[in-house]
């Protein structure tokens, strides 16, 4: 969970980021051509009263992650995706039964005042991070998880 939580705190937390939110085709070429089209899926799934204000592929720690970040009020949340690295796994113990019904195993921690749920497919980690309630997360995690699960395993294949 720390992959996850690292970028978003550095990234989206203390980044620099537009005060504003962005129009979707400002931000998409920040994005390597792959992963633009996971934007837009997630711009037209977005819940009611989140907004996107970048999107982009950042480093942290030398690892590259594609980042769209988004607000909600006064709340920031990540949605983070970094491909898999050997041994990488998370701890099945860990998954959450409430959202497992959505068709992928979906792991959930909270760390100081942040929520994380997270998943992973065959060559990525996937991850939602905010300051929002961990149920609040967890059900952004519903509305968009299965979406990018399945983007993330058609670019696989």
């Amino acid at each position: 969970m720390a992959v996850g939580l690292g970028d978003h705190v550095h990234c989206t937390v203390f980044g620099n980021h537009p005060k504003k939110d962005v129009r979707i085709e400002e931000v998409a070429n920040e994005l390597p051509p792959d992963y633009q089209g996971l934007l837009k899926e997630v711009a037209d799934d977005i819940p009611p009263g989140y907004n996107v204000f970048t999107a982009h592929t950042c480093r942290y720690h030398k690892r590259p992650f594609y980042h769209i970040a988004m607000r909600k009020g006064d709340h920031l949340v990540s949605l983070v995706i970094t491909r898999r690295q050997p041994g990488e796994d998370f701890n099945a113990a860990d998954v959450v039964a409430s959202l497992n019904t959505s068709g992928i195993p979906v792991h959930s921690a909270g760390v100081q005042r942040y929520s994380i749920s997270a998943f992973e497919t065959k060559g990525h980690l996937a991850y939602f991070v905010s300051d929002l309630a961990a149920g609040d997360n967890g059900n952004l995690m519903l509305s968009l998880g299965p979406m990018v699960s399945s983007y993330l395993k058609h670019l696989e294949s």
